[in-house]
């Protein structure tokens, strides 16, 4: 009977939001065209807005979408880029509930000034991703992560209010944070890296060019200086607009500061500090050490730390020296070299690789596959079922969980992963 229920209610509001929708389409399309003093177009129908210098509004363009957990550095992150003089994101729009494509571009259209490029900050998007990407096949994302003991501290001491997130209790919060990046990660993962960019908040700061030029060059914007002094175009005309719901206006007028990185430490209680490991396990995942009190960002290595060097493409090495980086999207991955690091996520399977010396550990979520190369020694070893299957130095990597079936063709490799894969093979019939 509550299911029945719960699903009456659904379909009821499902109903209601369209009804809404339709007549904010409507009532729009029947205004004329004007302009109010802070820029913002009003009353303009979709097909009838140009953008400087792009064409007609439609689905199909490029569009920008800011996303992360509250207090993980969005707000600096669409700062930074509303700088850009061919950029705009505009303040906060919440417009993700609307889930229909026209009405969306609408509301973005008509949140500030024309630009080239139109970029949307909220911080929930990330959990739609893959969704807004079948709406904006062209659409780019921005996924700013930060330490989950920064960010639930943040959360906690400036009081923001988040669906799930019990304020009074540190501990919910880790756990919750862990629930909400960890669903993000993987809708990041399934759009891989052509689509979804991931920003430590933490990087951006430490090294704010070297990481801004990372995400225009994603985003296939041309570099401009301004990008680095958001602060001085403050509601200024083609400048950042700030919005008084959004938290973290307040921080955002201040040039890129690092003050911000270390308040949690010494917050929370002994006991939630000897659990950390196990209340958010995403944070080792995401690249943070639980154990420490406070980490050293600057040497900050999330398993996709080295995915946007310029040299990836570089030189093939000798079999004896090369670890390879696994790049993994559904059930599908890139293998190139890639100095002595190693990165391997396997989405739904969800494994995550952390280098550990000369040899390389994948640590186990769920399915889980461990890798060691040594030398001109290829190791696979899973643990419960996973499938790989590597052909080459330069090639791609499948992926079958429920399953183990590994193959691998490299001329130091063959003879003792096929020994392997017979024995794991053997074990698993």
């Amino acid at each position: 009977m509550a299911r029945s229920a719960r699903r009456v209610a659904l379909v009821l509001c499902g109903v209601v939001l369209t009804v809404l929708v339709l007549l904010q389409l409507t009532s729009r399309s029947a205004l004329p065209c004007t302009t109010n003093p802070g820029g913002r177009t009003s009353g303009v129908p979709l097909k009838e807005v140009r953008m400087a210098g792009v064409g007609p509004v439609d689905r199909n363009m490029p569009l920008i979408f800011i996303g992360g957990v509250p207090r993980s550095g969005t707000t600096l992150a669409r700062a930074m880029l509303d700088a850009h003089p061919i950029v705009r994101c505009g303040e906060e729009t919440r417009v993700l509930d609307s889930a229909i494509s026209s009405f969306m571009l609408e509301v973005i259209v008509g949140h500030g000034e024309p630009a080239q490029r139109l970029c949307n900050k909220d911080p929930f998007t990330i959990k739609s991703a893959t969704y807004l990407h079948q709406l904006f096949p062209r659409a780019k994302f921005v996924f700013m992560v930060r330490d989950g003991r920064a960010t639930v501290h943040s959360i906690i001491s400036r009081q923001v209010t988040i669906t799930g997130f019990d304020l009074t209790s540190p501990r919910q919060c880790l756990r919750r944070w862990n629930t909400v990046v960890d669903t993000m990660d993987q809708q990041c993962e399934e759009l891989g890296d052509q689509w979804c960019l991931r920003v430590p908040y933490e990087l951006l700061v430490l090294e704010p060019r070297r990481w801004m030029q990372r995400i225009l060059g994603f985003l296939d914007v041309p570099w401009n200086e301004t990008v680095l002094h958001h602060e001085k175009t403050i509601n200024k005309p083609g400048g950042v607009s700030l919005s008084k719901v959004e938290k973290s206006s307040d921080q955002v007028v201040r040039p890129v500061n690092t003050d911000a990185l270390t308040k949690w430490v010494g917050w929370y209680a002994e006991d939630v500090v000897r659990d950390m490991a196990q209340l958010a396990p995403m944070l080792e995942t995401l690249g943070y050490d639980p154990e420490a009190n406070p980490p050293n960002y600057r040497q900050l290595q999330t398993d996709r730390g080295h995915e946007f060097d310029e040299d990836q493409d570089g030189d093939e090495e000798d079999a004896e020296e090369s670890v390879f980086r696994l790049r993994l999207v559904r059930s599908m991955c890139c293998l190139r070299p890639f100095h002595s690091v190693c990165c391997l996520r396997l989405v739904r399977s969800v494994c995550c690789l952390r280098p550990v010396q000369s040899a390389l550990r994948l640590r186990p979520v769920r399915w889980v596959l461990r890798l060691r190369l040594v030398r001109s020694m290829c190791c696979l070893r899973p643990v419960h079922q996973c499938a790989v299957s590597v052909r080459s130095s330069r090639c791609s990597v499948s992926i079958q969980y429920a399953r183990c079936s590994v193959s691998a063709w490299s001329a130091r490799c063959a003879a003792s992963v096929r020994s392997r894969i017979k024995a794991i093979n053997a074990k698993i019939k």
